[in-house]
């Protein structure tokens, strides 16, 4: 009976390991950028602003997958949103300038004296 048992529960694992993630895209395309959203008015209204539509059924059968009654694929609380691959890059290229331009003003303001005559800041961020 333990042994039974030990099977059962290895049989289990095996099926658990083995199952398909509902996150997993089988047949992505290449032009388009995947991306799992919440499902709410607010996050989606955010996404779009960046660049990101929701998926319709023509994309998501594209991608392997079977579309709801809607047309949209969702996951629990996830809906599968695209973004064209030449926006992301331009949008991601955007980010890195805005961080760089960030981290550099960050280091004038170290160095810089106090508003109130005080004396210099030591720098504490190690410059790389």
């Amino acid at each position: 009976m333990a042994e039974k048992l030990r099977k059962s529960q290895l049989i289990q694992v095996v099926r658990d390991y083995t199952r398909p993630s509902p996150l997993k895209i089988p047949k992505k395309n290449p032009t388009l950028v995947y991306r799992f959203i919440r499902n709410t008015p607010e996050n989606i209204a955010l996404m779009e602003a960046k660049g990101y539509k929701i998926a319709d059924s023509e994309i998501v059968r594209q991608a392997g997958l079977t579309p709801r009654e809607d047309g949209t694929y969702r996951t629990g609380d996830l809906i599968l949103a695209v973004e064209e691959y030449s926006h992301h890059a331009e949008h991601k290229e955007r980010e890195a300038e805005l961080r760089k331009r960030q981290q550099e003003a960050m280091q004038r303001g170290i160095r810089r004296r106090g508003r109130m005559g005080g004396a210099e800041v030591e720098e504490t961020i190690k410059e790389e």
